[in-house]
C-alpha cells in the first residue's frame, strides 16, 4: 500500500493546481478597477507587477517530469 502524501506535499500539489486558475481570474479583475479607479498608468504597472509575479510563482511551483533512466537514487 502506498504512503499517504504529507501535508506540505498536498498544499503544494492544491497550489500547483490553482496557480494557473488564480492568474486568470487576478489579472482581468484588478487591471481594469485599477485602471478606472486610479488610472491607466498605473493600471499598465499593476498589470506589470501581477503578471509578473504569477509567472515566477508558475515557474516556482512547475512540476517537471524526471527523464526516464534517472531516478537520482
Amino acid at each position: 500500500m502506498a504512503a499517504e502524501p504529507s501535508t506540505r506535499v498536498r498544499t503544494l500539489r492544491a497550489l500547483v493546481a490553482f496557480t494557473p486558475l488564480l492568474g486568470t481570474m487576478l489579472v482581468p479583475l484588478v487591471v481594469p478597477l485599477t485602471m478606472k479607479h486610479i488610472g491607466i498608468a498605473t493600471g499598465v504597472g499593476v498589470a506589470l507587477l501581477v503578471s509578473t509575479l504569477w509567472f515566477a510563482v508558475m515557474l516556482r511551483t512547475s512540476e517537471m517530469p524526471e527523464p526516464e533512466g534517472e531516478s537520482g537514487h
